[in-house]
């Protein structure tokens, strides 16, 4: 197959139309028939043509995930599914997020960390919970731990503190009993991924006007 034009296209100057044999055949990025060295006049066999569409697709997905990041942090796993979801094969996908990775671009610690900042400063939450949250982000639990970790270090908030901001929107209930508000307090608590130990002793602070 003889290339007999290249034409860079109207509506899109990042990218170029080939012709083979004097018939539009398909398009690429600049980037990726600078990088192939294509000139009019040379001939490419199908293999070489299957090997530029790889590229092509590779640097595609690469900027649409460039894209996605720009708009905020996301999880390998979410990168992942929404470059499938676009089209591309999991090969060009894996072969996507190595690249960012390697760019520093990609970091499941810390995205996981942000995610946890982020979630902290606006609701408050329990270790549980944010390793719960962070596993549908689809961050393993490895990281998550890890990520959780690293934050305790830096932070001066204990979980007892987190739990104590957390109390201060419980919803309050005209006339309800205090068995029923306990219960109500330590399933809030509990929701919000906080654990026994800590539950109880908020338990008993609230409470602990009444006596």
């Amino acid at each position: 197959m003889l290339i007999t034009a290249i034409k860079r296209q109207k509506k899109n100057s990042d990218r170029v139309n080939l012709y083979l044999d004097g018939e539009f055949a398909f398009a690429l990025s600049v980037e990726t028939a600078l990088k192939a060295g294509l000139r009019r006049g040379q001939t490419i066999d199908e293999a070489t043509r299957l090997e530029l569409e790889t590229e092509d697709a590779f640097c595609r997905a690469r900027e649409a995930a460039l894209v996605l990041l720009s708009h905020r942090a996301r999880s390998e796993r979410e990168l992942r599914d929404r470059l499938l979801r676009r089209g591309y094969t999991p090969e060009v996908a894996e072969r996507t997020l190595s690249n960012l990775r390697e760019r520093g671009l990609l970091d499941d610690v810390a995205f996981a960390q942000a995610f946890a900042r982020d979630r902290l400063r606006s609701r408050p939450s329990g270790r549980r919970r944010l390793v719960a949250d962070l596993r549908g982000k689809g961050v393993s639990p490895e990281d998550a731990e890890r990520a959780l970790a690293e934050m305790s270090h830096e932070s001066e908030e204990s979980e007892l503190d987190l739990a104590r901001r957390a109390l201060a929107k419980f919803p309050q209930r005209g006339g309800e009993d205090r068995a029923a508000t306990k219960r109500r307090l330590y399933a809030y608590l509990a929701r919000r991924g906080f654990g026994s130990g800590v539950t109880s002793a908020l338990a008993r602070e609230y409470f602990s006007g009444d006596e």
